[in-house]
């Protein structure tokens, strides 16, 4: 059935956790890291890039890693349109990622976490899977949970078809738009909010 594959893409910096990806593989099960390949998409910093190399070499994980660089965004449907899952560890608070809405459109299982509007564009557990930024543990369990036979392919492609659906009705252009307006509006509302209470402390 050919390995499960795993892409990453975007920029390639520390806000984007590229980190807690790989450290999420080094927690699989040997049975589960030897069925499944990651490929990076992006750039950024030299000096976090040989970081996330030597950590991966430290790790054993090289041979299961494809370093792309950046790639034109052209090529990018056809990039995901190859893989199963797309893993989006932001710890930043990402406001509508693009890269969510082009791989539950490409069908892929999304795993994203908890930042900014990623949990308004999945429905956890339905349409792709949430975590909390940073948390490798649980994103080793849940890339144990959709590799587990029987049905790993199966479960991967129920996922893919309900993100797909979710994406064709929710993420119209007059729907995204008003999402990200809701979104900066809260944003404002909070720093408002912020500012008196350090004001009286």
């Amino acid at each position: 059935a050919g390995p499960i594959r795993l892409l990453f893409a975007g920029n390639v910096i520390p806000i984007k956790g590229v980190h807690t990806l790989i450290s999420a593989m080094e927690r699989l099960a040997p049975r589960t890291l030897e069925r499944m390949t990651l490929t990076i998409v992006g750039d950024g910093p030299a000096e976090y890039e040989r970081a996330l190399r030597s950590q991966a070499d430290r790790a054993g994980l090289s041979p299961r890693i494809r370093w792309c660089g950046r790639v034109s965004r052209d090529w990018i449907p056809s990039i995901l349109r190859a893989q199963d899952i797309v893993v989006v560890p932001s710890i930043c608070e990402d406001a509508l990622p693009r890269i969510v809405q082009e791989a539950m459109l490409a069908e892929c299982l999304v795993i994203g976490s908890r930042r900014g509007g990623i949990p308004e564009m999945i429905e956890h557990g339905e349409t792709g899977w949430l975590v909390d930024a940073e948390d490798e543990d649980e994103i080793a369990r849940l890339l144990e949970e959709a590799a587990k036979e029987p049905g790993a392919r199966h479960r991967i492609a129920r996922a893919g078809r309900a993100g797909r659906a979710r994406a064709l009705t929710e993420f119209s252009l007059s729907t995204m738009l008003d999402r990200v307006e809701t979104y900066l509006q809260e944003s404002l509302r909070a720093a408002g909010d912020a500012g008196p209470r350090e004001a009286r402390a």
